[in-house]
Parts: structure tokens; C-alpha cells; sequence
């Protein structure tokens, strides 16, 4: 195996995406909008793995400010990790890990984040719970609602002081969050 791990071009963006929908076993070619899906994907924040020309992983990273006692940190929210089939157990994910934390580490982000669908198999790269899981129900009011505000402008350096106020109640808010969540803070799908 002839492996190489580096980020994609724009030209091979949808190869990217093809690739990481049939990784997670989804149709590469659904009715879901690959316009959107490019918005939101960060060229320079992906890892492909290939063999030879063939692309056979990806990886990729979202730019947050978490939210955490005293302030914010930027984080490097690790995504769309997949390794076709034919590839696994054969050190590409590890190879694409070593390229992703690496990054993160040389763009001064102190975190890595990720919300694993099968989180055993991150903790070889210091991954580990963050928190324990919780539930809780609020029963909604005229003021309750009226005192947080969603951030209304993506992409704001700076957000005015009633829009803070929101931002402690999601750790993916601000300038950095991508274009999905911001969607979501709307009522969108995100998606």
C-alpha cells in the first residue's frame, strides 16, 4: 500500500464526498444539497487518505470557540472520519489521526473534540468522555424565551452583549462555528 494523507482540492471535493457517504454506509449520491455540505466543509481542515490515486479515508475539522469556565477556547471539532472497507485495519485511520491532531496542535488550538458513534476506538488518540449524559425539560414562557436571543449574524467577529447570553448555552456559537450550526441556532435543519 502506497498510502499518502493530505487535504483535498477543491476538484476533488466530490470524490471526498462520495467516499465518506459510502463509508458511513450511506447512498454517496442522496437528495441532500452537496452545495450546502461544500459551505460548511473547510478545504484546508480536511485529511484524505490515499493509496496509490485512490482515495480511501477521510477526516476532516470544524473551527470552534467551546464555550468553558472563564471564556472560550478554539477547538478543532474532528468529523466525517471514515476508511472504506477495503482499507481498514491497515493503519489509515491512524495515519489520517496523527495528520488531523497535528494540524489542530500547529494551528495553537488547544482542544480536539469529537462526538464518536463508536467511541472505543478513539481513546488510542486521547479521546475520552467529557461528560456525562443528562436530560432536562423546561417549561417554556413568554420571558424565558424572550431573554436569550439567537445570534442573527454568522460570521460575527463580535456578538452584542444579549447574544452572549445564548452563546453560554451552546459551545458551538460565534464567529468560528460553522455554517451548519449557525443554521441550526436559526430553527434550520442544519443538514
Amino acid at each position: 500500500m502506497d498510502l499518502t494523507v493530505r487535504p483535498i482540492e477543491a476538484s476533488e471535493f466530490e470524490t471526498f464526498r462520495a467516499k465518506m457517504a459510502r463509508g458511513f454506509g450511506c447512498d454517496p449520491y442522496p437528495q441532500d444539497d452537496p452545495v450546502f455540505f461544500r459551505k460548511i466543509i473547510e478545504l484546508e481542515r480536511t485529511v484524505a487518505a490515499f493509496d496509490g490515486d485512490e482515495l480511501v479515508g477521510t477526516c476532516g475539522a470544524f473551527s470552534f470557540d467551546l464555550t468553558v469556565a472563564g471564556g472560550t477556547l478554539p477547538m478543532g471539532g474532528t468529523t466525517i472520519i471514515t476508511v472504506q472497507p477495503t482499507h481498514r485495519r491497515r493503519g489509515v485511520l491512524r495515519a489520517m489521526m496523527t495528520a488531523h491532531l497535528d494540524e489542530i496542535r500547529e494551528r495553537g488550538e488547544p482542544l480536539a473534540g469529537l462526538w464518536a458513534s463508536e467511541t472505543s476506538i478513539y481513546g488510542r488518540f486521547g479521546f475520552g468522555q467529557a461528560a456525562d449524559p443528562t436530560t432536562s425539560s423546561s417549561t417554556p414562557t413568554r420571558s424565558s424565551s424572550a431573554a436569550i436571543r439567537r445570534p442573527a449574524k454568522c460570521g460575527s467577529s463580535s456578538l452584542p452583549r444579549r447574544d452572549r447570553r445564548w452563546k453560554l448555552f451552546t459551545s458551538a456559537s460565534g464567529p468560528r462555528a460553522p455554517a451548519c450550526c449557525h443554521d441550526r441556532m436559526r430553527g434550520g435543519s442544519g443538514a
